[in-house]
């Protein structure tokens, strides 16, 4: 009996990750619409750079595309802003630490 309650817990857990990253791949989708093109302004303009042009592209989109409008891709636009940004920031902040313990390696 158990068993079979276990494996209907499990078909629930998977039924809501495919519903929850279909609520959240349109606004990803948009986020990565936004960053693709700061990303190349960016590299055309490396003393600005990338991050200062999506910053300036996200609060000109914010001032015309208020929140209700934004329906179906507001909870990709949250969990971009969360997750995505903070693994980034983190994975940033690891790239110097694993940079310079490669140069010791090779160094040594």
């Amino acid at each position: 009996m158990s068993a079979i309650l276990r494996n209907r817990h499990r078909r629930s857990v998977k039924e809501k990750a495919v519903a929850n990253l279909k609520n959240v791949v349109p606004g990803i989708g948009v986020c990565a619409a936004i960053a693709v093109p700061c990303w190349f302004l960016g590299e055309a303009l490396p003393v600005v750079g990338g991050p200062v042009f999506a910053i300036l592209a996200g609060m000109a989109i914010a001032l015309v595309w208020k929140q209700p409008a934004r329906g179906t891709v507001q909870d990709g636009i949250a969990f971009t802003a969360k997750k995505v940004l903070q693994y980034a920031v983190i994975l940033l902040g690891n790239e110097g630490n694993v940079r310079s313990h490669l140069q010791e390696l090779k160094a040594s």
